[in-house]
């Protein structure tokens, strides 16, 4: 029986995108050279990046077919509780807070250079983060990687690995141990609800904030502290996430009571549709 999604598979996925978004930039990027006053180097970067995700799933996709392996359906569903929509909201305050306390290392001058032009344009930013990284990073990582992991490994396993995975193409080393934090919630978010949408929503909400941080915020306030200039009130203040975030824990074990070890729905599901198509 083929393996889905090793380590090793999933690093390749990784690859695919960055030669696929870089193949997908020379040509629009030379177009930037020859008339500099008439494209905006912000929109250029989303486009190219949203360009190079519809290419390596259109890539995979094809490739799953070639191969006799039934592509891995998507899963939309919506018809949550409305009180998941108000967990994800504030389990995504506390997890910006949480986070905070990881990012303790100074951003590098070239990962500076690299965002230049997007943060001189608002709208190419909310663009690539806000919208563009929710909706192809959820799938790539968690509807694709992630679920395909589940077929040959643990649950929590494939949870961390994939995470892993996916603080590392976050290229800025500040971002690095955050990602690989919000990875571990929207990995265990994605396997209770069997669904993309919420774990979606969460990362658009936790981006949001981040982009509005970036424009509303003071330019010295690296963290939350230098906000609350007390050590005091910023460790009260820590707790209070920890304990609100854990109470959403508790109540969406709840909602979704299924335990996350047991993660044969998912493995049926692809392994079924595998059988399909080779007969």
């Amino acid at each position: 029986m083929a393996k889905y999604a090793s380590v090793k598979e999933s690093w390749k996925i990784v690859i695919y995108y960055f030669v696929f978004s870089t193949l997908i930039a020379i040509p629009f990027v030379i177009l930037k050279i020859i008339f500099p006053e008439y494209i905006s180097m912000g929109l250029l970067m989303v486009f190219c990046t949203i360009l190079g995700n519809i290419a390596v799933l259109l890539f995979l996709f094809n490739r799953d077919k070639k191969k006799g392996l039934e592509n891995v359906k998507l899963s939309f569903k919506y018809d949550f509780p409305k009180s998941l929509w108000g967990i994800i909201i504030a389990s995504t305050c506390c997890l910006i807070f949480l986070e905070d306390i990881l990012t303790f290392l100074p951003i590098p001058d070239y990962f500076m250079s690299m965002i230049a032009p997007l943060l001189k344009e608002p709208f190419a930013l909310f663009l690539l983060i806000c919208v563009g990284a929710p909706i192809f990073e959820e799938i790539i990582f968690r509807g694709i990687i992630l679920k395909k992991m589940l077929v040959d490994m643990p649950p929590k396993k494939a949870i961390i690995q994939s995470s892993i995975i996916f603080a590392c193409v976050h290229i800025n080393p500040t971002q690095l141990f955050a990602a690989f934090f919000i990875g571990l919630v929207l990995g265990w978010l994605f396997i209770k609800t069997k669904s993309l949408v919420p774990s979606m929503c969460l990362h658009f909400v936790n981006n949001f904030l981040a982009f509005l941080s970036i424009y509303y915020l003071p330019k010295e306030a690296t963290s939350f502290y230098y906000l609350i200039d007390s050590t005091l009130i910023y460790i009260i203040l820590y707790l209070l996430s920890v304990g609100v975030f854990y109470i959403c824990y508790q109540y969406l074990n709840k909602l979704f009571p299924e335990k996350i070890q047991d993660n044969q729905a998912i493995k049926s599901e692809i392994l079924t549709e595998n059988l399909k198509i080779q007969n």
